[in-house]
């Protein structure tokens, strides 16, 4: 059974020397600095999708499965985290992952959450990723 959450960040891992999957890239959800992850990091959880689709009529289906991405940037540095975020994204807009159809952003940009209460600016996007289940 494909893991979407885990393609994805294995692909933002292969694709940007800035993301390093197990350093401050992850796969499952969002864990704060304090617990010892990177202030600047990234975590891809599966977060659903509508229910399979019948393909041409046959025993396949068509499952969209979505990821939510969110981004987290350094104390007090918006413009960077910015751009890390948006790295992100672009690297996933259809990104050719291995098992997948098709992987697409759902939204135009990452929208910003706002800092958190260690003054950490967040970021965060779904990315569809198309596959035969």
């Amino acid at each position: 059974m494909p893991t979407p959450e885990v393609a994805l960040a294995t692909s933002y891992d292969a694709s940007l020397a800035t993301a390093t999957l197990g350093t401050n890239l992850f796969h499952g959800p969002v864990r704060p600095p304090e617990d010892g992850f990177a202030t600047k990091a990234a975590f891809c959880w599966d977060s659903g999708g509508p229910p399979a689709e019948p393909f041409n009529g046959q025993s396949t289906r068509l499952v969209r499965a979505y990821v939510r991405v969110h981004a987290r940037g350094d104390k007090d540095d918006y413009n960077a985290g910015k751009t890390w975020a948006h790295s992100l994204f672009d690297a996933g807009e259809h990104a050719t992952i291995a098992g997948y159809i098709n992987v697409r952003n759902l939204e135009a940009r990452p929208l910003y959450l706002g800092a958190d209460e260690g003054g950490r600016h967040r970021w965060q996007w779904t990315v569809e990723m198309l596959y035969e289940g």
